[in-house]
């Protein structure tokens, strides 16, 4: 056969391909403006799924669907907003989930991708955590849908303002049989492993227990089983990897960030469980207030230099560092860089 492709499934057949473009396996072509030029090749198969949009009717977006360069199919919630922005970011991801880009044509397949005429409506949240659900139903969102008691609710798309990492971090593998069999059992001798698990499972439960958020705080010499600790907290929602071994797919995190950075962290982190990693390696200024907007629940989203959206962020967190840097979630005074000089309220 010539070509195979037209004999594969397309997951676009249903979809009404915007005029002057053409889609297939080999990618999205735009025809010319006069016949006896050729088609041009903007960009691997893309398409547009359906429009997002809030509660409110606000926030709209636009849910995208690709193939990457080993025929995987991926998916994104993106803010419209995102499609003006000077420089093409969205284009960037897109191509940084395996989408095949054209140079050059990056403009051209914005402007396929926002002529859809989709009919079809998803209700997009813009962070993770507790959802309001019809009937006080519980329902929790996740980067890939909303769970209920019952079942994941397809209707839902995680849809943040910007980039955030628990995209990529949080995301099932294998079963609860596995993870019991692999990770849980091996825990029971030893009870500060075991406690890094139920500190776990502690974050998803404050709210509905209408606690306050709060952390934990690991210190020891190196090379004593800290890092471990957050591995085993962090199996529970993602990949438990070693940071340093798997820096993209590692739920645990590192302090070597700025203030809007680790408050963008607890944001994105909502209503779970933030761990940090390697305390001394923190870059933020005013360390004390750090400490104070984590251990409070406070958190905000990144915005651009037009618009920022300030939240609450209610995550549990829990940090390991070496013996020098000690600190208490109470703490009054804290100066990083005298780490020993450490005042506490009682």
């Amino acid at each position: 056969r010539k070509h195979p492709e037209r004999h594969q499934q397309k997951p676009w057949a249903d979809l009404d391909i915007p005029p002057g473009f053409d889609l297939s396996h080999r990618g999205v072509w735009q025809h010319p403006k006069h016949e006896k030029d050729n088609s041009t090749l903007l960009a691997g198969p893309v398409w547009m799924l359906a429009r997002t949009r809030d509660v409110d009717n606000d926030n709209w977006g636009y849910f995208l669907e690709w193939l990457d360069y080993d025929k995987q199919q991926h998916s994104a919630a993106i803010p419209a907003q995102r499609f003006h922005e000077v420089g093409g970011s969205v284009v960037q991801d897109l191509a940084s989930g395996g989408l095949y880009v054209m140079p050059g044509r990056e403009r051209n397949l914005l402007q396929y991708l926002v002529s859809f005429r989709q009919t079809r409506r998803l209700t997009s949240v813009g962070r993770l955590g507790w959802l309001e659900a019809p009937g006080d139903e519980l329902a929790y969102m996740f980067p890939d849908g909303v769970q209920t008691k019952h079942e994941v609710a397809n209707d839902f798309v995680y849809q943040p303002e910007k980039y955030s990492p628990t995209t990529a971090t949080i995301r099932s593998l294998g079963s609860l049989a596995q993870w019991q069999e692999e990770v849980l059992i091996p825990l029971r001798d030893n009870p500060l492993l075991i406690f890094g698990a139920c500190i776990g499972f502690a974050g998803p439960l404050l709210k509905p227990a209408r606690l306050e958020s709060g952390g934990f705080h690991f210190f020891g010499p190196s090379s004593r089983g800290k890092t471990t600790l957050a591995q085993v907290a962090a199996s529970i929602f993602g990949c438990g990897a070693d940071p340093a071994e798997a820096p993209d797919r590692a739920y645990i995190q590192r302090w070597n960030t700025t203030l809007n950075g680790l408050e963008g962290l607890a944001a994105a982190h909502n209503d779970g469980l933030l761990i940090l990693d390697e305390l001394q390696t923190c870059a933020a200024q005013d360390f004390r207030k750090v400490i104070y907007n984590l251990a409070g629940g406070q958190g905000k989203s990144e915005g651009n230099s037009c618009m920022s959206q300030c939240t609450e962020a209610n995550a549990e967190f829990f940090n390991t560092s070496d013996d020098k840097s000690i600190f208490h979630p109470s703490l009054a005074i804290l100066d990083k860089n005298n780490l020993y000089n450490i005042v506490y309220r009682a």
